[in-house]
Order: structure tokens, then sequence, then C-alpha cells
């Protein structure tokens, strides 16, 4: 798939949904390029920094590629369609906290093991959000 590289277009793509987008909107600052790669063909990030992987996703299209590319521990930043492509596709992690705030639907704790942030069992230590 091709990568993306263009920070207007990208841009572009992220205030569609700026809420949602706030942190990787924050991530097309200059001094943040060398630590970004930037997927197509829906909008994935992988940034690389404070000691893990960030994956930010918008849509599920680039997910299988981008996650080739994050190194462990990995924190999920994605919404419940590519948090299934990336359950499908990788091994369990160990949550840890997140660098960055998780979505309000992952707030409660997972009821089979009360250790993650998952909201379903299915989805149970795939990593922190």
């Amino acid at each position: 798939m091709p990568r993306r590289t263009d920070p207007n277009d990208i841009r572009a793509i992220l205030r569609r949904d700026p809420v949602w987008s706030v942190y990787a909107l924050g991530d097309l600052e200059p001094g943040m390029a060398a630590k970004t790669r930037w997927f197509a063909p829906d909008l994935t990030l992988v940034l690389r920094d404070y000691g893990t992987s960030i994956l930010f996703a918008i849509g599920t299209g680039s997910v299988r590629e981008a996650l080739d590319h994050v190194t462990w521990p990995v924190h999920l930043q994605v919404q419940t369609d590519a948090l299934d492509v990336a359950h499908g596709l990788k091994r369990h992690g160990t949550p840890g906290s997140a660098t960055r705030p998780r979505p309000a639907s992952a707030q409660a704790m997972c009821p089979s093991c009360s250790g993650c942030t998952a909201t379903r069992p299915a989805k149970c230590r795939i990593s922190s959000f």
C-alpha cells in the first residue's frame, strides 16, 4: 500500500474528525516528521517515540500494513473496526499505561481479566490504548 507523505493531504483527512485526531494533527509538526510514518488508503499513523510505538487509525484500509512497522510495546489509538483488524493479526500484548488518553468507549475494564482496557473479553489483552 502507498505511504502518505503530503502533510496537507494528511491534515485534510484528520480535520474531518478533529476531536478524534487532535494528537495526530500535532504529529504533523515539523519536529515530529522523522518519528512518523503515514499509510494509505485510509489513514494510519505509526509514531515511534516515548520508548514505544503508537498506532493511530482512521478506518481500517491501512492498519494491516502499518502493524508491520510497529515495535512492541505498542499503544493503539483506534476505533472498534480497526481494533478488530489488529486483534486478528497480532499476538496479544501486555497492557500498560497509555501515553495518550483512551477514547471514552475504552474506559471500562475487561470483565474477564480486570487487567486490561478491552471493552469485550474477545479483545482482552490486545494492548493498551
